[in-house]
């Protein structure tokens, strides 16, 4: 929004002058009384006329505010939409991982890993703290929480329509707040599930190099199977967890 000083000069250069001691130099040189009147006239009506807004200010209409948080939770509630589309792909995924510990080997395992870790690191990166989706929900959060505190304090409304407004509000912050809370439920299952999978590529890897030196645990394949069936078994918990957050999405 520009300050008054320059919405001054905009208008003056709108009349062909960039400000008053320009419009008066003119006079000066001999500008005659037809042309001030057609060009300065108006430059100075409209000084008075921006001095009186700028003195007053332009009142911004409590349904013009309302309506532009509504927006933003529109928006966030359509990126949520889309993080769940996101969701429910990767949880398909994560099922469609056949991990067959009696056939598992550690160049088995280090694909299946790669894989997964492929997979879950895009949709676990939409859902940190500095990414655009959770930065808009706080947003959303502190805008609506700021109308809700507005409206229930703005004597232009009787106590009754406050009031009615100010549980308006705290129903929508309430969502809000919740959706929130909901995403970080998710992002910690895929952070837990992310951990368990670069952990299980790490403990491959070093028992990948030990073979590679020729000196495998006596117990090497059987590690490899265990190792497979832990994996198998986080999978099956996080696809469990997974499901559940869907359903409350």
């Amino acid at each position: 929004m520009a300050l008054p000083s320059e919405a001054l000069a905009e208008e003056g250069r709108r009349f062909g002058f960039v400000g008053y001691n320009q419009l008066m130099g003119s006079l000066e040189r001999g500008l005659n009384r037809r042309e001030f009147l057609k060009r300065g006239g108006a430059f100075v009506a409209s000084m008075s006329a921006m001095s009186l807004l700028a003195a007053c200010g332009k009142e911004v209409e409590p349904g013009d505010k309302s309506a532009e948080v509504v927006k933003q939770i529109d928006e966030f509630a359509s990126q949520i939409s889309e993080v769940k589309i996101q969701v429910v792909n990767l949880k398909k995924q994560i099922d469609a991982t056949q991990v067959v510990s009696a056939k598992a080997s550690t160049e088995s395992l280090r694909k299946t890993t790669e894989g997964l870790r492929a997979n879950i690191a895009p949709v676990l990166g939409l859902l940190v703290d500095n990414g655009n989706l959770m930065q808009h929900g706080r947003k959303t959060f502190a805008n609506a929480t700021e109308r809700r505190g507005t409206l229930g304090s703005d004597t232009r409304f009787s106590p009754d329509a406050q009031q009615k407004l100010v549980q308006a509000w705290e129903g929508r912050t309430r969502a809000i707040n919740g959706a929130i809370g909901h995403l970080l439920n998710v992002r910690t299952r895929l952070f837990d599930l992310l951990n368990s999978v670069q952990g299980t590529e790490r403990y491959v890897d070093e028992l990948s190099a030990l073979e590679k030196a020729g000196r495998p645990p006596e117990d090497a394949k059987r590690e490899v199977n265990r190792t497979a069936q832990r994996l198998t078994n986080d999978l099956k918990a996080a696809s469990s967890g997974l499901d559940e957050l869907i359903k409350r999405f």
